[in-house]
């Protein structure tokens, strides 16, 4: 089931909160890079490149239009609503949003109604990667209180199961959970508790007592099919850790020990294994390390004061864009960074040959598709970098005459490529007249 260009099945590790104030999602801290990266050309002696000029244009249709919009129902843009951590796949020729109390589909050419699925709260949670045509979503009936499961079928648009929580409790909380879908099962994993249902008929298949005091406990467990990275805290030593381990087999190839003091925040990179952490997440990342094949601390770059929150990694080298800052003329941009996950030694820079923020998406062949936000009067943009040394080309320009309207709701969303359109997808949890946007 082809899932287009965006983000990816990773970890955003441990929940801090009920909402984020920003869900800067672009391949959220993101991208398992699949392959190997080619032969990458670098600044001699660890010294890194710097592109800053402006980006040729790729060959095929450059130039889009604007498709179709679906707006934003009244009640669902108001300050009431809690929904939060809201997700988007793609299958059957749908695109499938997770909204404020239910999980609908459109059809990608003409952004028509498919199905619906109306739930009794509002969503919290779900699982990134779908399995099967099946997705898993969690809702609250009670404010707060993350504790109502419900698969959903992505090809037939119609609830497989659904069902309250087991609870030790006896409310069914289990304090900020994760959900993730592997090898026919569901898993949910809280700081407080935990348990597995048989995604063919809702079967609760483990749910085991654990003191949250003095047992250490599972949070979350991103993974691309084939390797799971398990993240465990520890509550009696107040220390985290990541546990490799082989989704066909259960075995654990090894355990690694986050830093005294520092949080995992989250897992951009499954193969390699990269983590990003920091004291907490209201503080924001200190530091991405890179795991060696052993369980290993491998290299160690410093986010301090530049971290702008999207990684990609492919091979031995993380991209990440940097913070953005306000220049002279009062244009806020950044750059992308091509990181040595080998060293920590950064690479190459790049501006993407514009003045404006940057986000990367994903990896297609040899490049990295990065979206530019819009500017006053200036659509945004989709580039490619080439990854021997950062060097840009337009893929895709969005409409000038859409720019305000992308611009409303560009703040805190996602950027799909799929089919050849670009979809811009708001961000639930921040006020928006429109919830998806899809140009040709």
């Amino acid at each position: 089931m082809p899932q287009g260009f965006g983000p990816a099945p990773v970890s955003s590790g441990p929940a801090r909160g009920r909402r984020k104030a920003l869900l800067i999602v672009l391949a959220l801290l993101l991208v398992a890079g699949l392959g190997g990266g080619g032969w990458l050309l670098w600044g001699g002696h660890g010294k890194a490149t710097k592109r800053n000029s402006g980006p040729a244009e790729s060959s095929g249709q450059i130039d889009t239009r604007l498709d179709w919009m679906i707006p934003t129902p009244d009640k669902e843009k108001s300050a009431d609503v809690h929904a939060s951590n809201p997700m988007t796949w793609f299958a059957h020729g749908n695109i499938v949003r997770t909204r404020d109390r239910q999980i609908t589909a459109y059809d990608i050419e003409h952004g028509k109604q498919q199905w619906n699925v109306p739930l009794a709260g509002e969503v919290c949670k779900a699982a990134r990667r779908p399995e099967n045509d099946m997705v898993a979503v969690l809702y609250e009936k009670e404010k707060y209180k993350c504790n109502n499961l419900i698969v959903v079928d992505l090809k037939s648009g119609r609830a497989k199961w659904e069902q309250k929580l087991p609870s030790y409790s006896g409310d069914g909380e289990y304090i900020d959970p994760q959900v993730r879908l592997s090898r026919g099962t569901v898993k949910v994993m809280g700081t407080s508790e935990q348990a597995t249902f048989a995604v063919a008929d809702g079967k609760v298949l483990d749910h085991p007592k654990t003191n949250v005091i003095y047992d250490c406990a599972e949070t979350d467990a991103p993974t691309d099919g084939k390797i799971l990275i398990s993240i465990v805290k520890c509550s009696s030593s107040n220390r985290e850790f990541l546990r490799k381990i082989d989704s066909a087999t259960g075995r654990v190839d090894w355990t690694w020990k986050a830093p005294e003091g520092l949080d995992i925040l989250s897992v951009p990179s499954i193969d390699p294994v990269t983590v990003s952490v920091g004291k907490s997440e209201a503080d924001g990342p200190t530091d991405l390390l890179s795991v060696n094949s052993e369980g290993r601390t491998q290299s160690t770059y410093s986010l301090t004061g530049q971290a702008g929150g999207h990684v990609s990694v492919r091979g031995d080298t993380a991209y990440l864009a940097t913070q953005p800052k306000e220049t002279s003329a009062g244009i806020k941009q950044n750059e992308i960074q091509a990181i040595d996950l080998k060293t920590g030694e950064k690479r190459w820079s790049s501006t993407a040959g514009g003045n404006r923020v940057n986000r990367s998406l994903d990896f297609d062949g040899d490049k990295l598709l990065v979206y530019q936000a819009p500017q006053a009067g200036e659509g945004g943009k989709l580039v490619d970098l080439d990854l021997r040394d950062g060097s840009p080309s337009v893929r895709k320009k969005l409409p000038a005459e859409s720019s305000s309207i992308q611009y409303d709701v560009d703040f805190g969303s996602e950027i799909y490529l799929q089919d050849d359109r670009v979809f811009i997808v708001a961000d639930i949890t921040i006020p928006s007249n429109y919830l998806i946007m899809s140009f040709k």
